[in-house]
C-alpha cells in the first residue's frame, strides 16, 4: 500500500526496533519507486550495508535494480552527519538542495530522502544544532518537490527536542501499517510560484510550530516586495497564539504588510487582536465561523 506523503512533507518518525524502521523505509522507498521519484536513504553504519540491503529485499524491495539504476542511493549516515567526528549542520545543510538538483537534472518526479537518525543518542559535539537544523530542512523542503523521513529511536529527549521542528510526527508502526491506512500529517506546508503565496493545511500548534519560522524566511526571500507577502490559510483547522504572533512578526517585516487568503473567521478574530503591525496583516476570502473546520 501507498505510504499518504507528498512532495513537500517532513516527518519526525519514531521508532522501537530496527526492523519497524526498515518497515518505513521500505513503504516509504517502494511509493517513491512507482512514483518515478528518486530515494536517498541514509542508513544506519552501525550495521552491515549487506545486512540493510538483505533487510530491505526481504520487504520487497529491489534494492540492487534501484541501486543500479540510479532510483536509490544509500549513503552512510555519518558519512553526512558527523563528518570530522562531529555534527555541524550547516554543512549537513547543504547536501539536500544538491540532492534536489540532481534529482531534478536526472528527470525525476520528485526526491524521498529518509534518515536514520540513530546515531543522535551518542555523545556527540554539536549535536545542540540539530533542532535547528531539521527546521531549517522543513524550510528547504516547503518547495514541493522533495520530502523528508527523519527516522528517530524513540529513547531519550532527543525525539520530544526535534518533533517540534518537523510538520508531523508519526510512530513506525502507524507509517508502516496497512489497516492504518488513513493517516496523514498533521502539517503541510508548500510555497508555490507565479504567483508566491505560501499554502497551509492541518494544524499549528506546540508540537510542530518551530518549523513555521525557517518557511516563513523562505517565503520572504522568494517574494516581490512590492506586494504584499500571501498565505493560503483555506486549509487551517487550529493555529495557536504564538503561531499567529509569528504572522503578525512576518506582516512588520515586509514592505507591503501580509495577505491571509481563506482563514477561518476565528483565526482572523483572534489575528486583529494579536496585530500590533498597524494593521498589516489583512485578509481575503474569509471563512465564516459557521462553516469553519
Amino acid at each position: 500500500m501507498d505510504d499518504q506523503l507528498k512532495p513537500g512533507d517532513h516527518v519526525c518518525l519514531l521508532y522501537d526496533t530496527m526492523d519497524d524502521q526498515l518497515s518505513a523505509v521500505a513503504r516509504y522507498a517502494s511509493t517513491g519507486f512507482g512514483s518515478h521519484q528518486q530515494v536517498v536513504y541514509l542508513a544506519d553504519a552501525g550495521k552491515s550495508f549487506d545486512g540493510i540491503v538483505e533487510m530491505l529485499r526481504r520487504k520487497g524491495i529491489k534494492v540492487a535494480e534501484a541501486l543500479t539504476s540510479g532510483q536509490l542511493k544509500m549513503i552512510p549516515a555519518p558519512e553526512l552527519y558527523l563528518d570530522g567526528g562531529r555534527f555541524d549542520a550547516s554543512a549537513a545543510l547543504e547536501a539536500l538542495p544538491r540532492w534536489i538538483a540532481d534529482a531534478r537534472d536526472a528527470g525525476f518526479a520528485g526526491l524521498r530522502v529518509a534518515t536514520d537518525m540513530g546515531w543522535t543518542q551518542l555523545p556527540v559535539p554539536g549535536v545542540e544544532q540539530l533542532a535547528w537544523y531539521e527546521a531549517q530542512v522543513s524550510g528547504v523542503l516547503a518547495d514541493g518537490y522533495a520530502m523528508g523521513l527523519c527516522c528517530y529511536p524513540d529513547l531519550g529527549d532527543t525525539p520530544q527536542k526535534v518533533g517540534t521542528a518537523h510538520p508531523s510526527t508519526v510512530y513506525g508502526t502507524v507509517y508502516s501499517s496497512d489497516i492504518d491506512g488513513a493517516w496523514t500529517p498533521q502539517l503541510r506546508m508548500r510555497i508555490h510560484r507565479d504567483p508566491v503565496r505560501l499554502c497551509v493545511t492541518g494544524e499549528i500548534d506546540l508540537s510542530n510550530r518551530d518549523c513555521l519560522p525557517p518557511v516563513l524566511d523562505r517565503l520572504l526571500r522568494l517574494s516581490d516586495p512590492t506586494g504584499p507577502l500571501e498565505i493560503d490559510f483555506t486549509g487551517v483547522s487550529f493555529a495557536d497564539v504564538a503561531t499567529m504572533r509569528l504572522l503578525v512578526r512576518a506582516a512588520s517585516a515586509w514592505p507591503r504588510g501580509l495577505t491571509l487568503i481563506g482563514c477561518p473567521e476565528p483565526i482572523a478574530e483572534m489575528l486583529r487582536m494579536l496585530d500590533d503591525s498597524g494593521g498589516r496583516v489583512m485578509f481575503a476570502d474569509n471563512i465564516p465561523d459557521s462553516v469553519s473546520p
